[in-house]
């Protein structure tokens, strides 16, 4: 990689923080600002990131239940 290519990766990094584990399933979720406010995204099969949920204001906690099914955003 060149110098530009990492200074370039580096000034466009996506922070991810607070990450839970989904109960009975092999994913997690996490929060990111990636759309401007905190929102819970997890990864597809391509290890890609995609919305978790929608909503239309911030999301500042999620809890997931032991099952892994029911959510509180």
């Amino acid at each position: 990689m060149s110098d530009h290519e990492l200074l370039l990766d580096y000034l466009t990094v996506k922070a991810a923080y607070q990450p839970k584990a989904i109960p009975t399933r092999n994913a997690w979720t996490f929060f990111s600002k990636m759309t401007g406010i905190p929102q819970v995204w997890t990864l597809d099969e391509q290890q890609q990131p995609v919305p978790f949920a929608q909503a239309d204001d911030r999301i500042l906690s999620i809890h997931h239940s032991p099952k892994g099914d029911p959510r509180i955003l």
